[in-house]
């Protein structure tokens, strides 16, 4: 058995995908609108439960978010599987942190795919 089903994302919901770095290793972040998520149910031949659900994007094409900022602003990986509280937290999970440590990224889509991100210093913090 397999099932494809659509879900609508709450109001408030967003991908986030990363650039290309630079010769640096400094990205930024582009955020897109999430409308919903593709949850697709199979089965295995040992009559188990498979459920994989992936967010869909509203971009002319679809974007592979690397992470999702839930509609009560908290951040999980595209898959669901950790949680953040922050999106300095996020990106530090990833190997990176501001550019600018004293300003704090910004609100505003347009805003946040100018500010820049760079590979942490102390990875081991």
């Amino acid at each position: 058995m397999e099932v494809t089903h659509f879900v609508r994302a709450q109001h408030g919901e967003f991908g986030y995908a990363l650039s290309k770095p630079n010769t640096d290793h400094e990205i930024t972040l582009t955020r897109y609108p999430i409308i919903g998520y593709c949850v697709h149910v199979s089965d295995t031949e040992n009559e188990e439960v498979m459920l994989f659900t992936s967010p869909v994007c509203s971009v002319g094409g679809n974007c592979e978010p690397m992470f999702v900022q839930r509609y009560d602003g908290t951040f999980t990986d595209a898959n669901g599987e950790r949680q953040f509280y922050s999106l300095v937290e996020v990106m530090a999970h990833y190997g990176y942190e501001p550019n600018d440590v004293d300003v704090l990224p910004p609100t505003n889509p347009k805003e946040l795919s100018l500010y820049v991100w760079r590979p942490r210093r102390n990875p081991a913090e």
